[in-house]
């Protein structure tokens, strides 16, 4: 059980053939470029993090058992405060349930949340929506898992951006 005080190391020992979606992730949340990370996950076992909090561990654990690779997270004798993030961020983690129409279902999301579509909803993990309010990100996250989808709300540092009712014209001509 994570505890949200605590730093933690995070060891990754074998992503049993989920390279591509933990580099992904890695790029993620951690900004790195994606050849980067993919060097990372093809040389395990290996540290991924000396120490980070709590929270950031809650949030690599639920993408990890997702995943179902073999991970460890060990505490270190460091106790951190965390800092307020004004906003959060929704990553989609991967589809659960497949079914005709899901790409509509997922265009009216978008519309809904101001959002561009990311392509094929097969590639993940993508990052869905930055800057939203912890209210709205919960809602996205409920409104991918009623279409089938894996999500997770994570903290962002962006400023928390109000979200626009687009008309169908400038749905159209935002492509």
């Amino acid at each position: 059980m994570i505890q949200q005080e605590q730093n933690y190391r995070v060891i990754l020992n074998n992503c049993k053939g989920k390279e591509l979606e933990i580099a992904r992730y890695l790029h993620i949340i951690t900004g790195m470029e994606e050849h980067e990370a993919r060097k990372i996950v093809s040389n395990l076992p290996i540290i991924l993090f000396e120490s980070l909090d709590g929270e950031v561990c809650s949030y690599i654990e639920e993408a990890f058992d997702f995943y179902g690779i073999k991970y460890k997270m060990e505490p270190v004798d460091e106790w951190y405060d965390i800092p307020e993030y004004p906003s959060k961020q929704v990553i989609a983690l991967g589809l659960m349930v497949d079914y005709i129409g899901q790409g509509t279902d997922y265009a009216n999301i978008a519309r809904k949340f101001d959002f561009k579509i990311n392509g094929n909803l097969r590639q993940t993990p993508f990052l869905v929506k930055d800057g939203l309010s912890e209210k709205q990100a919960v809602e996205l996250k409920q409104e991918l898992r009623n279409m089938g989808m894996s999500a997770q709300v994570i903290r962002s540092s962006s400023e928390i951006q109000a979200i626009k009712k687009r008309s169908l014209l400038g749905v159209l001509f935002s492509k």
